[in-house]
């Protein structure tokens, strides 16, 4: 690469912002959404529920501008005179988690027909339009262990500012986790890291975990680093869906005490259409003489004249 093309790469390297990840709220989860909490204690994914660590911002732009020179068959990363390694292993090393093979999953994923996907994450008998273009998904049609595990997805393992939709392959890696299969994290980070080389992004995503990587190859900190923190955490229990809906609060409605009717109906407009209703009644009940002067030339205490001589 040039001089030129490097500085043009940097520079907009520069322009791109960190993805600030989140921690997970699980108070009152394990009643409300009970077989997505024991999952999560059963596979060891604890760890994405913990608030992430402080990411180093200059340490995150020197690993991703030195990125596009990496071999992913051995990734090693040169961050400030250190070699800083970064492969699917050391990943779940970080993070504690297995170093699961991906054959299991690869092989349910490819033989598993779209009635599978569909029952696991909407529900039985459910029938989606977007199962034959695999595109189009939205969280709205998932249950609430399906759009639980979704959150956990997008906000640690793969980053996305996106929670509304979902792309068919995270979906695949939903229904596999419900359907209890093991998955290898450290891979499919990679493969993000990957698909960034390849495609490129608008965001940085995981710095707390480069950050780690850093230190524990120990990357001198200067004084001079930015020191960004994470989002605050995200509380589970919003989560609404077949399976671990939030009772709905009933609407309040005003009521008279004298004849224990609503004071004004139900509906967006409430007292507005209450008046306008009092008007249409005063027309109808008291047609308007074609001598007289039309309503819509009439203004402000005007109107309160025209009806009464209307009643005379």
């Amino acid at each position: 690469m040039s001089l030129d093309c490097q500085d043009r790469y940097f520079s907009n390297l520069r322009t791109k912002k960190l993805f600030l990840e989140r921690g997970m709220l699980t108070d009152g989860v394990a009643e409300r959404i009970p077989r997505f909490y024991n999952r999560l204690r059963a596979i060891h994914w604890d760890c994405f529920v913990a608030p992430p660590c402080q990411a180093n911002e200059q340490c995150v732009l020197d690993f991703y501008g030195n990125l596009n020179k990496v071999n992913f068959d051995d990734p090693v990363i040169n961050i400030r005179g250190k070699m800083v390694r970064f492969g699917a292993q050391e990943i779940n090393v970080v993070y504690n988690l297995s170093n699961h093979p991906t054959e299991p999953m690869a092989n349910k994923v490819v033989c598993g027909n779209g009635c599978w996907l569909v029952d696991t994450l909407c529900g039985e008998g459910a029938k989606m339009p977007w199962l034959g273009k695999k595109m189009g998904i939205t969280n709205h049609e998932f249950n609430a262990e399906a759009r639980a595990w979704q959150h956990i997805l997008v906000r640690r393992v793969y980053p996305s500012s996106n929670t509304s939709t979902c792309t068919y392959a995270r979906a695949l890696i939903i229904a596999c986790i419900m359907d209890g299969m093991e998955v290898n994290v450290g891979n499919h980070m990679i493969r993000e890291l990957k698909e960034y080389v390849h495609r490129g992004g608008s965001i940085l995503m995981l710095s707390p975990l480069i950050t780690k990587f850093c230190r524990i190859a120990g990357v001198d900190k200067d004084p001079d680093d930015n020191i960004v923190n994470p989002n605050p955490s995200f509380d589970l229990c919003r989560i609404k869906g077949e399976g671990g809906a939030i009772p709905r609060k009933k609407r309040k409605v005003r009521v008279s005490t004298s004849r224990g009717s609503p004071l004004y109906p139900e509906g967006p407009f409430g007292e507005i259409s209450t008046q306008i209703k009092d008007v249409y009644d005063a027309v109808t009940q008291n047609p308007i003489r074609s001598t007289s002067v039309r309503p819509s030339k009439l203004a402000g205490d005007k109107w309160k004249k025209f009806f009464d001589d209307q009643k005379a």
